[in-house]
């Protein structure tokens, strides 16, 4: 753990002497210099620059129209307010040095001038703070769920509807007896007897007697 850190110094010790060495002076506004004639853009011509520690930057204006003023932060920056200057500079050819990171604001405190533009943001980017590039590109969105196919079928209807409710079935009437299905009455009146005086000989013949019962009617006849 110990080699790792001082690994690190080692390294960050080697890009400040870089920084040192590579040092370079930086004439703002170019040419044209620290002024408000010329309609100079002094944000565009910082954003072309790449600023590094112990950089030098050079302000040459004329000193009885124009001043530096090195301002706390980005809001007093942008509100143009000379106040509460960190350091005011009147020699017209100002060099300052830039020893630290982060941003360095300067305006003119003239009243009006920042207002038309007098006014210049240095960045003085930090490696070691730097985002690294991102190792893979962003996946591409997801492809949004395809709507159904098929809209849902609508719930079939029941095919047989509930049958209603049958009627208890009453019961047959029992079934009356008929004339037919009584018993017919048995008459007890004795049938009547052949007589004696009708009795043919043949039916006596022919009788249970046989012949000796016709022989015995016929001697009945004659002799009695």
């Amino acid at each position: 753990m110990a080699f790792v850190e001082k690994a690190l110094v080692l390294l960050m010790m080697i890009m400040v002497a870089a920084q040192v060495s590579n040092a370079a002076d930086y004439k703002v506004g170019d040419s044209a210099g620290w002024t408000t004639k010329g309609d100079i853009n002094y944000k565009k011509w910082a954003a072309e620059k790449q600023f590094k520690i112990n950089d030098t930057i050079i302000f040459e204006y004329n000193a009885q129209f124009h001043n530096v003023m090195r301002v706390k932060n980005h809001a007093v920056y942008m509100k143009c307010d000379a106040s509460a200057p960190l350091e005011t500079y009147t020699t017209g050819n100002d060099t300052i040095k830039l020893t630290h990171y982060g941003h360095h604001f300067f305006m003119c405190g003239i009243p009006g001038h920042c207002q038309l533009g007098q006014r210049v943001d240095i960045n003085v980017p930090n490696p070691a703070k730097s985002p690294s590039p991102p190792t893979t590109s962003p996946s591409a969105p997801t492809k949004s769920p395809s709507p159904p196919t098929t809209s849902p079928s609508a719930p079939t209807p029941p095919t047989k509807s509930p049958s209603a409710p049958t009627s208890p079935t009453a019961p047959a009437p029992a079934k009356s007896p008929s004339a037919s299905d009584s018993p017919a009455p048995v008459s007890n009146t004795p049938s009547p007897s052949p007589s004696r005086s009708n009795a043919s000989p043949l039916n006596v013949g022919k009788g249970a007697y046989g012949f000796v019962g016709l022989a015995i009617t016929v001697f009945a006849i004659f002799y009695i």
